[in-house]
């Protein structure tokens, strides 16, 4: 506690509370001692009552005393000591901010943020620090840096005017990150690296909006808690934002699986999360794409394509609407969706890279004999007036053992006798690195082949052994089709999906490849049998190798096996989403997020070794412009000594970096990502003082709202007592007590009897 006028309370207050004392001997004094033999009786009365009678006489020269003295403590300007006095009294503190400026720390409401006043809160602390006389550290750490393995802004810096300069040019280059990252990692690294001094005593602030989901999902953070405790450090949990807010975030936008061509109309999906209490209801979602542009090499703009409502999203439920787009020229392309201005306007808009190619090539592998691969071809490209976008190339076998088998995203072997040790190794790379291939079945099909070199007990690529081709009988008494099947697989679903058409009753199987008797299908977890037979054989069996996947059909691809495509369209419907099943890993690009890192793939000898990368400035509606260039030089890849790679490092904004690539051709070449906020910082979800202390059971520590630290600088060293409602009010009472006391320890003359009748 400080005074205003220190004066006035230590040298006026012993002699201003002695005044009654003093009063109390002069009148003492001024009593003269005169013997009167009537006082006698009086005497005798006296002393039967000297004993109550003094102590009331004390009590009240107490009180006075007491009175006077609360006046003249009031006058002095007494100032209680807040918060943070407490902190900063006493010997020297070193002071250790750990600050959050990860993307839920945008939270506004009114006209403020979360990370506006954890800033001030922050500010405060180190302006306040530099004007104890006691010495006083520093340490600023971001929960950013921590991520990213950083060191601290601010390490051990003694708090004065100079670091109290360096803070205002820092605070204003601090923003939000839109990093998805929880305390953990900077209270690991404060616990490694910023070790208590023996002379000091250490205060840890941990300056957050204390979201539910950082903290229940990591007990982790509950045992460092403990051991920077242990080691006496004074934990406070300095909560940022003033309730949970609602928000709305656009949690996935991308193209459903199907040919990415130029000229096609192809679907996207978005998906929007509800992370409330309450209903959202007419949700309105902004679409936009790129414009055409003169060159791949140039940043397209961006046009609206139009706009979506969603009628109703529950709390914590999430709601996914299709749109169509297209492009009309070949190239990466930008696809936008945007939610109106909430609560977080980082996962409001949400970006993605849709690369259309001017089409889908299939190679199809015929040996000959029958000439299966026309109606093979047919169905997946009818004629140039249907357009699929998929270009079929049909080629014998051999060409699997130096064609360039990556550029296509699907591969059909049909009716094949034998393949030589390099085009199976060839084959196998392809699926493995995310290609898919049919094998369909057939009169040149050998079963010691497919055992020995591409089954290969398992390890290979076709997905069962085989017997040798078998009859499927007819049971006229059956009625059962010849062909069960999932009929919500995705290459079946269009097709069969429906039960009101009958095409799967017309589908009539005369021969078929059997399968070995010992072989299971159960004693493979990559195996599955989409497709059997009335008999129970399997007809088509899907196995998973590598990031790619191979489907085995049992039968011919053209109708000699069976009558499947004569006389119904199902077998073109089944081709085409077979095509696009198979080759979904081609066009797929992973939904990339802040906090990941940005690196580029080359294969050595054919791009230079340097690359530019362009970051974007911060994502608007409006056309983006572009940000500084940054030159990487590729270095050799350690897994595979063919391809080099340019790390450009981790991301931490939103919105779509750019890759400048040049081949050695002389020409130039343009890879574009799309970065959006990590998912994790969209819920709001925060914890009270109660749930913290669930969590963090034997951590001791104190809870504060950013309010108790962001006091103005003219109360920074406390409250004055003044001005307190309690302190009058005792006082007043002080004085009423010493009126009744003084009132019945005083003689009264009795009052007069009325004898009057």
């Amino acid at each position: 506690m400080t005074f205003t006028f220190p004066s006035l309370f230590f040298v006026w207050l012993l002699p201003l509370v002695a005044l009654p004392v003093l009063i109390h001997l002069i009148n003492l004094l001024r009593h003269r001692r005169v013997s009167w033999a009537a006082m006698e009786f009086l005497l005798d009365s006296k002393k039967k009552n000297e004993k109550s009678v003094r102590i009331k006489q004390l009590l009240l020269l107490l009180l006075r005393m007491i009175a006077i003295a609360a006046i003249v403590f009031m006058l002095a300007g007494p100032i209680l000591q807040d918060h943070w006095s407490r902190l900063f009294g006493g010997s020297n503190v070193h002071h250790v901010i750990l600050l959050d400026d990860t993307g839920s720390m945008a939270d506004q409401w009114a006209n403020t943020n979360a990370f506006s006043r954890a800033k001030s809160v922050v500010e405060n602390i180190i302006r306040r620090a530099s004007r104890e006389s006691s010495r006083q550290k520093v340490t600023l750490l971001r929960f950013s840096d921590a991520a990213l393995g950083k060191p601290p802004e601010i390490l051990r810096q003694v708090a004065a005017d100079a670091l109290v300069d360096k803070l205002s040019e820092l605070s204003g280059r601090l923003e939000v990150t839109a990093l998805g990252a929880g305390p953990l990692e900077g209270l690991e690294l404060i616990e490694k690296r910023v070790k208590p001094e023996a002379d000091e005593s250490t205060i840890l602030y941990l300056v957050s909006d204390l979201r539910a989901a950082q903290w229940q999902q990591s007990p982790a953070i509950a045992q460092v808690l403990e051991r920077l405790n242990g080691n006496g450090s004074e934990i406070q949990l300095v909560h940022c934002v003033d309730a949970a807010h609602g928000n709305l975030a656009i949690t996935h936008l991308g193209p459903v699986p199907g040919q990415q061509v130029a000229g096609i109309s192809m679907r996207m999906a978005v998906e929007v999360t509800n992370f409330s209490d309450t209903s959202a209801t007419n949700v309105p979602l902004a679409i936009e794409q790129t414009l055409p542009a003169a060159s791949n090499a140039e940043l397209h703009e961006m046009a609206a394509l139009g706009s979506i409502k969603i009628a109703r999203i529950e709390p914590g439920e999430s709601v996914t609407r299709s749109f169509d787009v297209t492009f009309s020229s070949p190239g990466e392309h930008v696809v936008a969706a945007s939610l109106p201005p909430d609560a977080i306007e980082l996962d409001n808009r949400r970006q993605s890279v849709v690369e259309v190619s001017e089409n889908v090539p299939v190679l199809i592998i015929d040996d000959g004999g029958e000439d299966q691969s026309i109606f093979l071809r047919l169905a997946l490209a009818p004629s140039a007036r249907v357009k699929t976008g998929i270009r079929p190339r049909i080629e014998r076998s051999t060409f699997l053992r130096s064609g360039d088998l990556d550029r296509y995203h699907t591969i059909y072997l049909l009716n094949i006798s034998e393949l030589d040790q390099q085009e199976i190794k060839n084959l196998e790379d392809y699926v493995r690195a995310g290609g898919g291939v049919v094998f369909f079945a057939g009169t040149q099909l050998h079963r010691q082949f497919v055992n020995d070199a591409l089954y290969r007990d398992g390890e290979g690529l076709f997905p069962l052994p085989l017997s040798s081709p078998a009859t499927l009988l007819v049971d006229r008494l059956d009625k059962a089709p010849d062909v069960q099947l999932q009929k919500d697989h995705p290459i079946f679903s269009r097709s069969f999906g429906d039960s009101s058409n009958t095409w799967l009753q017309s589908i009539a199987i005369r021969r078929y490849y059997a399968p070995a008797k010992h072989w299971n299908a159960a004693d493979d977890a990559s195996v599955s049998v989409i497709a059997k037979l009335r008999n129970g054989d399997p007809w088509m069996v899907e196995k998973t190798f590598g990031a790619g996947r191979t489907l085995a059909v049992l039968s011919t691809a053209a109708p000699l096996w069976h009558n499947w495509g004569r006389s119904d369209p199902s077998f073109v419907l089944w081709a085409l989403d077979t095509q696009v099943y198979l080759g979904a890993a081609k066009v797929a690009r992973p939904e990339r997020q802040v906090g990941e890192p940005l690196r580029v793939d080359l294969p050595t000898g054919e791009y230079q070794p340097v690359v530019g990368f362009i970051a974007p400035t911060i994502p608007t509606v409006e056309p983006q412009q572009k940000g500084d260039l940054t030159q990487v030089h590729a270095t050799q890849s350690e897994a595979d000594l063919q391809r080099q790679v340019a790390e450009y490092g981790t991301v931490l904004r939103t919105g779509i970096y750019e890759a400048l690539l040049s081949p050695i051709d002389g020409s130039s070449e343009v890879r574009r990502f799309a970065y959006n906020a990590a998912l994790s910082e969209s819920d709001l979800q925060t914890l009270d003082q109660g749930q913290l202390r669930q969590i963090l059971k034997d951590v001791s520590f104190e809870y504060l709202r950013a309010e108790d630290l962001l006091v103005p600088s003219t109360r920074q060293a406390g409250f004055p007592l003044a001005e307190q409602w309690w302190f009058f009010l005792i006082l007043v009472c002080v004085l009423v007590v010493e009126q009744l006391l003084a009132y019945f320890a005083g003689y009264h003359r009795a009052k007069k009897k009325d004898h009057r009748r």
